[in-house]
């Protein structure tokens, strides 16, 4: 399951609640949390997409500038998200900077943090 952040209410489907995810809704979690977390998770909506919106997505990425407006109302707000959800996956799973981190953080455990003790 997967939440974007979005003010438009009739942007996705609405979700479809069952029975074990009853207790995960956040009127539940309202005492532990404060109100503007509670305010935030609110504006968190469930991404259904249809699947003409996908096809209709798909078409307009291909297309470009010249997938004509008319035929789509949501072609903006679609691409906007898939725009910004693509350049975040792109930064979150680049591999050459996960590896480079790992090996980074080998390096501090091994020279600075690590005791003799710990290393045998």
């Amino acid at each position: 399951m997967f939440k974007a952040r979005t003010a438009e209410k009739g942007l996705f489907n609405p979700p479809v609640v069952k029975e074990e995810d009853k207790l995960k809704e956040p009127e539940d979690y309202e005492k532990n949390l404060s109100k503007r977390q509670t305010e935030e998770i609110k504006k968190h909506h469930e991404i259904r997409v249809k699947y003409m919106d996908g096809v209709k997505l798909y078409i307009a990425n291909c297309m470009g500038d010249y997938f004509p407006k008319f035929l789509w109302n949501n072609v903006d707000k679609f691409k906007q998200i898939y725009d910004e959800t693509s350049e975040k996956i792109e930064m979150e799973l680049n591999i050459v900077k996960i590896i480079k981190n790992l090996k980074d953080i080998k390096i501090l455990m091994k020279y600075s943090l690590m005791t003799k003790e710990l290393k045998h």
